[in-house]
């Protein structure tokens, strides 16, 4: 059977993790920024692991810089939301310029538990190992997910031209959430939601003007069919309408740009659940 510091290792969890579960020196494991299943390195014969449930995608805008309590409350909502049976994906983006593009940055797995008829068929020392890399698998998730939050909010920049928020969302739904991995699946947005691109841009005059959300949509269509893009996705917005510098922001106005955003993920397929302007007041998921 392998040894424990083989599974950390087939996890491919971050250095400091391995070194805290198996004793290991500094020197001896490198780090990572994603995090597998305990089922690909705990083999259970023939029994078949159980799927994944849901999965969260969180898409960070790096063209608003966010003050801390919004930081915070962003990666307690993260935490709160996450159990078992969940994959949680971080993505940063920003303005297409030199070094600003859309990243993963974590692709993290909390495995689905064995049920008690399951558990009853494995031999216990295999229990006991699997057990074991349950809890150093959820503990790497959560402080790798509150780790790279750190470094997406610590990189952001409001001198930035452009926000690229409609084609980074695109690309997301076409290449990351197309082959989904569990049936339930979650859209984390934090950003400003301010659009200012070649497709459009919310603003006039330094202000956010009043849309008409049709309209908008109809720019967004020519860039390619929206189909089913984000097949029930469910999607939660926390900063809408944040400036670091305290601008107003009309209700007026703000009140058409969420207008935008929700007729863009109907016709995408998607079901705008809250969009927190800036706070999100409710859970994710809940």
């Amino acid at each position: 059977m392998a040894t424990m510091t083989e599974i950390l290792r087939k996890l491919c969890l971050p250095l400091a993790l391995v070194t805290l579960a198996t004793g290991l020196s500094a020197h001896a494991v490198a780090a990572t920024k994603e995090i597998g299943s305990c089922y690909n390195a705990v083999k259970l014969n023939d029994m078949a692991a159980p799927a994944l449930k849901r999965e969260i995608y969180v898409v960070v805008d790096q063209t608003v810089e966010f003050d801390l309590p919004l930081q915070e409350q962003a990666y307690q909502k993260l935490m709160k939301f996450l159990r078992p049976g969940d994959r949680v994906v971080l993505v940063s983006f920003s303005a297409y310029a030199k070094g600003r593009y859309t990243q993963v940055l974590f692709d993290g797995t909390l495995d689905t538990r064995l049920d008690d008829e399951q558990r009853y068929d494995v031999p216990k020392k295999i229990l006991k190992v699997l057990d074991h890399c349950f809890s150093v698998q959820d503990q790497g998730v959560r402080q790798l997910t509150g780790k790279t939050l750190i470094e997406i909010f610590k990189g952001a920049r409001s001198d930035l031209p452009n926000t690229e928020i409609i084609q980074t969302l695109r690309l997301v739904a076409n290449q990351l959430m197309s082959k989904p991995k569990a049936p339930q699946q979650y859209l984390f947005i934090i950003s400003d939601m301010l659009e200012h691109s070649e497709v459009t841009s919310f603003y006039s005059h330094g202000s956010v003007r009043h849309l008409d959300p049709q309209a908008e949509l109809e720019k967004v269509k020519k860039l390619g069919p929206l189909g089913d893009s984000y097949n029930d996705t469910k999607v939660y917005v926390l900063g809408a309408a944040y400036s670091l510098k305290g601008t107003y922001r009309s209700s007026v106005e703000m009140k058409s740009v969420r207008a935008f955003w929700q007729a863009y993920f109907d016709a995408s397929g998607g079901h705008l659940i809250e969009f927190g302007m800036p706070a999100l007041l409710g859970e994710i998921g809940e």
